[in-house]
């Protein structure tokens, strides 16, 4: 899809769940449970959805006017030092990542956080060690 119209469609998509979380809000006023909380989730999302089609449209309209900054934004994002630093600060913050996960894991079990939380997150951190090593292998093999 064009880049364009998917902004457009982000703008709108995101203008209707933000005025779907409100009227929401209003109709539901003495709602409990799930949808006491679905309001303000489809408010939240419909914002970030709504200001993400927003800054696309107004960065290519800003860029449109300056063809040197986009020529220079271009010579920025291919060159290969910062490509290094790029993954370099993507590695250090893994690493740390790597550190803080386990000790919230630790952290949850130790104050008996509920087992199905604790094990989600387990999930993920295994998830996140077990892509690290697939990547690690594909990139081994490619050098």
């Amino acid at each position: 899809m064009n880049r364009k119209v998917t902004d457009y469609a982000m703008i709108t998509a995101g203008a209707l769940l933000l005025a779907g979380g409100f009227c929401m809000l209003v109709l539901f006023t003495g709602a409990s449970g799930f949808l006491q909380v679905l309001p303000y989730l489809l408010i939240g999302i419909g914002c970030g959805i709504f200001s993400q089609g927003v800054g696309n449209v107004l960065g290519r309209r800003m860029l449109k006017k300056n063809p040197e900054i986009i020529r220079q934004i271009e010579i920025e994002t291919k060159d290969e030092r910062n490509l290094a630093i790029s993954y370099k600060a993507k590695a250090k913050a893994y690493d740390l990542q790597k550190y803080i996960f386990g000790a919230l894991l630790i952290v949850f079990a130790a104050m008996r956080f509920p087992l199905a939380a604790v094990l989600l997150l387990l999930g993920a951190y295994l998830f996140v060690m077990a892509y690290a090593v697939y990547c690690r292998f594909k990139i081994e093999k490619e050098m």
